[in-house]
């Protein structure tokens, strides 16, 4: 083992291991190593520590360490990090708990606990790296106890796991879930009445600490448990094979027909989520047609919505809600698998039919021949299937039961999946007390309620999305010291928490899936719509930031893939649409490592700065103004993006600039964070006289943005320009730069 003496060598090196294979900024790498307060030469003086640091771990080590602009990495495989080999086991082990193969799910989740050593980062002394990682990774490692035991009570193994809760729920008295395992187990054990302790002393630490009743879900187990609930006890567990006691030889029996074997009810529902919030329409609609499995069709109930909107927790809530009208078991199917990628409906329909019994040797070979016996299992059982997450109709159509009694649940990401008389159910993100509610359950009513306006502007900035919510709602659950208040104003686009938060494994696993599925036209599509900022646009205005003509279909295939929301439509009845910040942040990082970004960007801002002329050139002379000069025609544009929008412009040019300028403020926004301030300031000229008549508070703040741009000649044209809108503090903030 090396040992590293220096702290901010072990400060340096822990941040570098926190990303791996990613390049730290150096102004970012010094924030954390001088925990926020870099001196004058920090630059330098990490790139000594840098220098002295790969001198400490060694000449073959060091060598991992290496520089590129705009600062330092380090470079490792997947197997030389124990964070990186946790997470493989973390998420094999969630999968296997998704199938219920609840022996491979204790391996998993055990061989991920084996690689902790006491507290992460304990010797590392930065506040900043440890507010950011010790909280995450502190919360997957008792996601990974949680699922491990939840995984060894259905083994029946209770006796084993009473000792560890005991410990776990003194350690975690406000994580429920703990709590109900612990009840249980003790229940399990002919330990009723510590069972019911557990509930009480549990309830009473929520009412005094956070105001709170305890979750519906422990309730409920509470219920059960008071009224002895049978179904409480654990299904019999097969013999093991060293329990067995020994038989004489015997004869071989002949074999038996090939066909389904002798196998346990597969009851394959992952285990509702705690806190689920809202769509209880929806909740009611869905159990009520799967409750009508009688008739001769099978009902299907198809799911769709934006990533992260919680498809999923509403297709497991109905499906447990009404599982018990399906006896013969719930199967539960993935649509993709771990790395986003979509599964083969062969791969699918094998795996199924080895759950339901089938030999390996007897599965037929071709989908069609699968599908069908498949379906011939199914024949007169009463069963649930929920397939999640699907691509296509190709993948779920031999997927699908063909028997009355049994009924199908679809989630999916796509709106046109052709499924015939498939029951539509699209999810929207959720309004705003809908989101409040969410935050009371995560964070406590008291919070929430003792600074209502913070967790408005809180939901506000989650835009309803209920895994963005969850994920900000985890981190102030562990951050108690915080204000509401003080975590609204740090949800702006540049604060270092939004930043975190997109960075979210989960977040950003459940958004690169939905891009994975794209075709390179597409992904394409969807970098460059992002450019619009969080403003609607219609579909001309695709047009522009793809620097092309007919691009309506795009955008309506990215709408398809809820990849783009609806905004209502323009006067002239064109639909609009908006990208949500969950998908916009991410495609900004791609664009941020696409090599044609610089030359894209310099074309859009080319093509608005012309639609913004040729809409000022229509407008009659003296619309801003009594001395208003009248702009030159504008000379006939060679572009063919501007030819086509030309008509559009020129019927309403002054609704047009209404409708639009937001749009155009972001552009030049782009232009000037882009390195291209004088196409920005060659735009900003044009919208200029509007905002100055229509809007002058926008104005100044528009020119005031040149005010840190290097070149001279820029920052005295934008003076020029808004010369008649400064106050004298526009003045003095503006003109010390100049």
């Amino acid at each position: 083992m090396i040992k590293i003496p220096s702290a901010r060598q072990r400060i340096t090196l822990a941040a570098l291991l926190t990303r791996p294979n990613q390049v730290i900024s150096a102004d970012e790498l010094a924030e954390i190593v001088w925990d926020g307060t870099p001196s004058a030469g920090a630059r330098t003086t990490l790139r000594s520590y840098v220098m002295r640091l790969r001198r400490s771990i060694g000449p073959i080590a060091g060598t991992r360490i290496g520089t590129r602009e705009p600062g330092y990495y380090i470079e490792l495989t997947d197997h030389e990090l124990d964070l990186r080999l946790f997470d493989q086991h973390f998420q094999r082990g969630r999968h296997a708990e998704r199938m219920g193969r609840w022996q491979e799910c204790v391996q998993e989740m055990s061989a991920a606990l084996e690689l902790w050593r006491g507290d992460p980062l304990s010797d590392i002394p930065a506040q900043s790296l440890l507010r950011a990682e010790v909280p995450r990774l502190m919360e997957i490692r008792l996601q990974a106890l949680e699922s491990r035991i939840d995984a060894l009570l259905h083994l029946g193994r209770h006796d084993d796991v009473i000792h560890e809760l005991v410990e776990l729920v003194m350690a975690h008295p406000l994580r429920e879930h703990f709590g109900a395992q612990l009840m249980l187990a003790l229940y399990r054990a002919g330990r009723q009445a510590e069972a019911l302790d557990t509930y009480g002393a549990a309830r009473q630490r929520l009412v005094a600490e956070l105001g709170i009743e305890p979750s519906g879900e422990v309730q409920a187990l509470h219920q059960r448990i008071l009224a002895n609930d049978p179904l409480l006890m654990p299904p019999p567990q097969p013999l093991r094979l060293d329990e067995a006691a020994p038989v004489p030889a015997a004869e071989p029996a002949p074999a038996p027909p090939a066909g389904p074997a002798s196998v346990p009810v597969p009851r394959q529902l992952p285990p509702t989520m705690r806190d689920f919030t809202g769509r209880e329409k929806e909740l009611d609609e869905i159990a009520g047609i799967l409750k009508r499995a009688d008739r001769a069709a099978v009902p299907i109930v198809h799911v769709h919505g934006p990533p992260g909107v919680g498809k999923t927790s509403l297709a497991v809530l109905a499906a447990h809600r009404v599982a018990d009208a399906f006896p013969d078991g719930q199967l539960f199917i993935p649509g993709t698998r771990e790395d986003g990628t979509a599964r083969e409906p062969e791969e699918t329909v094998h795996e199924l039919l080895r759950t339901l019994g089938v030999a390996q040797e007897a599965i037929p070979h071709t989908l069609s021949d699968g599908a069908a016996l498949f379906r011939s299992i199914l024949a007169g059982k009463r069963m649930l299937v929920l397939i999640d997450d699907a691509q296509d109709s190709e993948q779920i159509l031999p997927l699908l039961p063909g028997a009355s009694g049994c009924v199908a649940v679809v989630t999916s990401r796509r709106q046109n999946i052709h499924l015939p008389g498939a029951h539509l159910f699209e999810l929207q993100p959720f309004d705003m007390d809908e989101s409040l509610h969410l935050l009371r359950k995560i964070i406590g009513c008291a919070r929430v309620g003792g600074e209502q306006r913070a967790a408005e502007s809180i939901a506000h900035a989650c835009e309803g999305i209920p895994l963005t919510l969850r994920i900000i709602g985890d981190r102030l659950a562990t951050r108690v010291t915080w204000s509401l208040s003080y975590a609204a104003d740090m949800l702006t686009p540049s604060s270092t928490l939004v930043t975190q938060v997109g960075r979210d494994p989960h977040l950003r696993a459940t958004v690169a899936g939905s891009y994975a599925t794209l075709d390179p036209e597409l992904q394409r599509a969807f970098r460059y719509l992002a450019l619009a900022g969080p403003h609607d646009f219609s579909e001309w205005t695709a047009c522009v930031l793809l620097r092309r003509v007919g691009a309506e279909h795009l955008v309506e295939a990215l709408r398809d893939r809820s990849l783009l929301q609806d905004a209502g439509s323009s006067p002239q009845g064109r639909p609009r649409y908006r990208m949500l910040n969950l998908f916009r942040n991410y495609a900004l990082d791609l664009l941020a490592e696409d090599p044609e970004y610089p030359a894209a960007l310099r074309h859009v801002l080319t093509l608005w700065a012309e639609l913004a002329e040729l809409a000022r050139s229509r407008l009659p002379a003296g619309t801003y103004g009594a001395d208003d000069r009248p702009p030159a025609p504008p000379s006939p544009s060679g572009d063919p993006v501007v030819r086509a929008i030309a008509a559009l412009v020129r019927r309403d040019p002054g609704g047009w600039l209404d409708r639009e300028w937001p749009l155009l403020m972001e552009a030049v926004d782009l232009g000037i964070g882009g390195g291209l301030p004088d196409h920005a300031v060659r735009l900003a000229a044009r919208l200029h006289p509007h905002l100055a008549r229509h809007h002058p508070q926008q104005a100044r703040e528009l020119w005031r943005r040149f005010a840190s741009v290097p070149d001279q000649l820029i920052r005295q044209e934008a003076l020029f320009h808004s010369a008649r809108l400064w106050t004298s503090r526009d003045a003095d903030a503006f003109r010390p730069s100049a």
